[in-house]
């Protein structure tokens, strides 16, 4: 090669090192700006929350497992609410022990890192999404169509159902996958493509398990932390009933008025029980969160017959009418963290809905308790966003590789 196109050559490289290092040294200080920006506005939400008065305001809270406790935590961590201003309703101090183990997506974690610092060190295992029988495995055929989803901006599929993208593979509909995502999301054939690509990052490993006890530790962990601030928690009680006042009529939208609350006593000088029967009544401000998969479900059964947007909880009823969340059902019928048109009234939960996230990680759990949160105190520092995240295009195809191989890995 003549010196003079060596020359050529070597100064086109230099330039293209020179405008990548430019570009990338532009993009490193917007990336910075909005930081800096993004920082100042949370210090000021967080000023305007911790200056809120919130006088009389309760808030009560139904069920003591995870997603339950939650919510008490981040009434007190996001919206300053007084911890003595907090009341956790549970059946009994032994239901959320031996709830089994606990998933925790490492992908996927970032609202349970927040409230519980870390995740236990209990190392890393293989978590087996649940299969069907008679189900069958995604196939060399079923890949590129699913590549393709991925690849292509949610904007473009709008339109879209899943049966349209899948009409020349229609073998996906046979495989553990979909049954899952019917199952998990509640998605049919007629769904949208958006939400199913969606459902596709979510199942993106890898997962962790937290065993038995180490559930149990974390919810003693955060039992003690909520005792410490005030929190009255009320082991072996029951929210039997709930009375709510549908406001279409006067334009107020749907908000609970009264609880009606079970509480077991243990007579000191005898083996007999004793029950003592409360009614509750809710002021103006006053919030109800329900983890509407505790008690087997029967006070969401309750409420759902009251108002359409609260769900449909026969869906999900399996052996011995108890709630199962892996089971075939509808988008809608979990309702909303905040169903529409609720004044104070908030979900949380497996059985309850985010735009993003799979119900069966503990994440899920802790997330719909601060979207729920955050949307009833008007907190605003989560509310469940559908946001994508830009990423470079080297990013998402790498990303997207890895999506369909643990899909492919997880021999669903």
């Amino acid at each position: 090669m003549p010196m003079s196109d060596k020359k050529r050559w070597i100064r086109l490289a230099v330039a293209a090192g020179l405008g990548a290092a430019a570009g990338a040294w532009t993009y490193q200080i917007q990336k910075d700006k909005k930081a800096k920006n993004d920082a100042r506005l949370a210090v000021v939400e967080a000023a305007v929350v911790r200056s809120r008065d919130y006088g009389k305001q309760k808030a009560y809270i139904i069920g003591n497992g995870l997603s339950s406790l939650a919510a008490a935590v981040w009434l007190i961590k996001d919206c300053h609410f007084p911890g003595s201003s907090i009341m956790v309703y549970g059946e009994n101090e032994e239901a959320c022990g031996n709830a089994g183990p606990l998933v925790v997506s490492r992908e996927n974690c970032k609202d349970f890192l927040e409230m519980c610092g870390k995740i236990p060190d209990s190392g890393e295992k293989v978590f087996t999404f649940p299969k069907t029988e008679g189900r069958e495995c995604l196939d060399w055929g079923d890949l590129p169509a699913l590549w393709r989803l991925l690849c292509t901006e949610e904007e473009r599929l709008d339109i879209l159902s899943i049966e349209d993208w899948f009409s020349e593979t229609p073998h996906i509909f046979e495989t553990n996958l979909w049954q899952l995502c019917r199952c998990v999301f509640g998605l049919q054939k007629d769904s949208s493509l958006a939400g199913f690509r969606r459902s596709l990052w979510e199942l993106k490993g890898p997962f962790l398990f937290l065993s038995p006890e180490e559930r149990q530790e974390l919810i003693r962990l955060l039992k003690q932390y909520l005792r410490r601030k005030g929190v009255l928690l009320l082991e072996n009680s029951q929210v039997t009933d709930l009375e709510l006042e549908n406001g279409n009529e006067g334009g107020n939208g749907l908000a609970v008025k009264k609880l009606y609350v079970k509480r077991r006593l243990q007579e000191e000088e005898t083996d007999r029980e004793a029950f003592v029967f409360e009614k509750i009544d809710l002021r103006s401000g006053d919030v109800c969160i329900m983890d509407n998969g505790s008690g087997s479900g029967k006070l969401w059964k309750k409420a759902a017959d009251l108002h359409i947007a609260l769900g449909e909880p026969e869906a999900f009823v399996g052996e011995e009418d108890k709630l199962q969340p892996l089971r075939p059902h509808h988008f809608t019928d979990r309702p909303k963290t905040v169903p529409a048109g609720s004044r104070n009234l908030g979900f949380v939960g497996a059985f309850s809905r985010l735009e993003e996230g799979c119900c069966l990680t503990g994440n899920y759990a802790v997330a719909s308790a601060r979207s729920a949160v955050d949307e009833l105190m008007h907190a605003g520092k989560w509310a469940g966003g559908t946001g994508e995240r830009k990423k470079s295009r080297t990013g998402k195809w790498i990303t997207v590789y890895k999506v369909v191989c643990s899909l492919y890995r997880a021999d669903l």
